[in-house]
């Protein structure tokens, strides 16, 4: 560290609407997402598990639901068990 830098203080800067950030037709549960993950305290942050929850994933649980090449999706939510213990109780 430089010793003439004693004190450092970094500027207060205040957060913005993810729906300014975001370009207009951005889907609504996209930015909820996005806002739940991107969160400064890790503890209110959503863990992965609970991502792959979130609404906006919704359209990949649909039975049927192709890609746009008409080929099937992979399987995406066929966690190990060990991935599933990491839930809470409630969402077992």
């Amino acid at each position: 560290m430089n010793p003439s830098y004693s004190e450092f203080k970094f500027p207060t800067i205040k957060s913005q609407n993810w729906n300014k950030v975001f370009r207009s037709k951005t889907p609504v549960e996209a930015i909820d997402l996005i806002g739940k993950i991107l969160v400064y305290e890790p503890g209110k942050r959503l863990t992965p598990l609970d991502a792959c929850q979130h609404p906006f994933f919704d359209e990949l649980r649909v039975p049927g639901t192709r890609l746009p090449n008409n080929n099937k999706l992979p399987a995406l939510f066929d966690f190990k068990q060990e991935e599933l213990m990491q839930l809470p109780p409630e969402d077992k």
